[in-house]
């Protein structure tokens, strides 16, 4: 195919029929990168009225927006419920967390419980407090609802199943001299 120039200068309205009518001129398109003939699109110039097919085109293109919009928003509004939701059940569950000891059927002695709240919820002393005597210790995290352990959580479990537990004492610390 060879490419043809028009020349026309100042005759826009020339140049559009031109391109209208004339079976040779293609265009690219901008979504497909396809190729079509000039004179099967709907060719206008902005200085006229807009063809019935571009003015229903624009009505179309509003509507769908609109439509967008209103999905967007419903979206929107789910998401804050859901966010709320979960935000109500995470304060539910730490509240659960810090009165654990003192619900029945809890299975520890709170008086052999300490809490460390992050991280882990508890270390519990079993014995510590009826005995002096403490027979084992355990590491225990209050889950509610279907909470999970977290990354950090999974990580703690995994070095006290492998034995990584260990006690450390520092001695010499200097303590109210601001350093």
């Amino acid at each position: 195919m060879t490419k043809r120039r028009i020349t026309e200068t100042g005759n826009f309205g020339g140049i559009l029929n031109h391109l209208r009518n004339d079976p040779e001129y293609r265009g690219t398109c901008p979504d497909c990168g396809g190729e079509f003939r000039l004179c099967d699109a709907q060719l206008f110039s902005l200085s006229d009225e807009l063809p019935v097919a571009a003015l229903a085109r624009i009505a179309q293109l509003k509507a769908d927006l609109k439509d967008r919009r209103a999905e967007l928003a419903l979206a929107k509004e789910r998401m804050t419920a859901r966010a709320a939701v979960t935000a109500e059940s995470v304060h539910i569950g730490k509240v659960c967390e810090r009165i654990a000891p003192s619900l029945p059927g809890f299975g520890f002695n709170a008086r052999d419980c300490r809490a460390l709240w992050e991280s882990i919820d508890y270390i519990v002393f079993p014995g510590l407090s009826a005995t002096g005597v403490v027979e084992r210790i355990i590491f225990l995290e209050v889950k509610t609802g279907g909470s999970r352990l977290n990354g950090m959580q999974r990580s703690i479990a995994g070095a006290i199943q492998t034995g990584k537990v260990s006690l450390t004492t520092i001695a010499g610390v200097e303590v109210g001299h601001g350093h």
